[in-house]
């Protein structure tokens, strides 16, 4: 999650974006579709949550199929109140903004190890940021804390061994997948 994601968050941040938004009609749009990074710094800068056929954004496609019960959303789509449980600390909690989209490989590590995702174009660079197959919905303060650490570091840290391996799994099979694409 970006930093202005995370800030969005904050609902004083959510409501001046929000009118931000409004104004954002009379100004053109830059074709994302188009922008092809060369480099992590600029390919992370650049990441954002795709919104699909459904309307829903990547953040809230995972928020509602990993909910635990029906989330319940504004007239916006914004969803307000579900009830989602961190697999790898147990933490609970009904409040969207308690949870971070977060991936399982650190985007970084998927770039440094495949190169050639700078080559490219933008939309298909954005189908692999937001590739569900490697998001977790995970407590924000867990996220913060792990960092960009490397899956295996940060499997260390699971206290349930059957979590720890299903992880790892998923891991393994997203590299094992990323590596066809890229072979």
């Amino acid at each position: 999650m970006t930093i202005l994601n995370w800030l969005r968050e904050l609902p004083i941040i959510d409501d001046v974006a929000d009118t931000i938004d409004i104004f954002a009609e009379f100004f053109p749009e830059e074709d994302a579709s188009s922008i092809i990074v060369g480099d992590y710094a600029e390919l992370r800068d650049n990441m954002f949550w795709t919104v699909g056929e459904d309307g829903l954004d990547t953040r809230e496609r995972m928020l509602t199929d990993f909910a635990l019960e029906p989330v319940v959303s504004d007239e916006r789509g914004k969803i307000l109140k579900g009830l989602w449980r961190d697999p790898l600390t147990g933490f609970e909690s009904s409040d969207p903004s308690d949870f971070d989209i977060d991936h399982r490989i650190p985007f970084r590590v998927i770039a440094d190890r495949f190169p050639d995702l700078y080559e490219l174009p933008r939309d298909e660079q954005l189908a692999i940021y937001n590739d569900t197959g490697n998001l977790q919905v995970i407590h924000d303060v867990h996220n913060l804390e792990k960092g960009a650490a490397k899956p295996i570091e940060h499997a260390r840290e699971f206290p349930d061994a059957t979590v720890r391996d299903e992880f790892l799994q998923k891991c393994t099979n997203y590299m094992r997948q990323l590596r066809e694409q890229f072979s």
